[in-house]
């Protein structure tokens, strides 16, 4: 939570426009399936709710039912009319239980909102890592679509600051100790890629 904060605040969003849920790292793809109803005890915390202060709900418990009805209470305040997800074939099983949470809360919302998806685990992708500025990011040839991508191009300056947003996630460097740095400055390109996924 605490690099979160310093990273979006970096990129300019404040701690107040933040919203933590507090749900198990690796624990989404259980509560999307076998513990949706019945409490999700994490492997390491050994824990089935959420502990942590400054969070939506603390002491949540950790079931599939609680996140759904979080984030449907945080859509229904909030009236987004685009959200930005994990794209649905994302290897993350994390990534792929949030997409498909969030798409379950928006079933018969009679609002159109337009929904963006953006890669960050898929085979070989990027097919460079580390720093590589001067070049753009591309979606995987199996998943590329003439229509559905998007490319927003940064300037020089865009890409300093996320960069420095990036340097702030020091868990996920060790977390991925094989190349966890490597990978996440892959990102940081000429442009930023989303696919349009309704």
């Amino acid at each position: 939570m605490k690099e979160a904060q310093e990273a979006t605040s970096i990129l300019g969003v404040s701690s107040s426009s933040l919203v933590f849920l507090g749900y198990p790292d690796d624990g989404l793809k259980y509560l999307l399936s076998t513990n949706f109803l019945t409490p999700y005890t994490h492997k390491t915390s050994k824990l089935n709710y959420n502990p942590y202060s400054g969070t939506y709900h603390k002491q949540q418990l950790y079931t599939g039912i609680n996140l759904f009805n979080d984030l449907k209470e945080i859509i229904n305040q909030f009236q987004p009319t685009m959200i930005i997800l994990h794209h649905p074939r994302d290897l993350n099983p994390d990534h792929q239980a949030a997409y498909h949470f969030i798409v379950s809360v928006l079933e018969g919302n009679d609002k159109r909102i337009k929904l963006f998806g953006y890669l960050a685990h898929y085979r070989n992708y990027p097919s460079e890592k580390g720093f590589n500025l001067n070049q753009f990011l591309y979606p995987p040839s199996k998943l590329f679509t003439k229509e559905g991508w998007l490319s927003f191009d940064l300037t020089d300056e865009e890409e300093k600051i996320k960069s420095d947003a990036l340097d702030k996630n020091q868990s996920q460097f060790y977390y991925y100790p094989n190349g966890g740095r490597l990978l996440l400055e892959s990102f940081v390109k000429k442009n930023e890629i989303f696919e349009e996924l309704n």
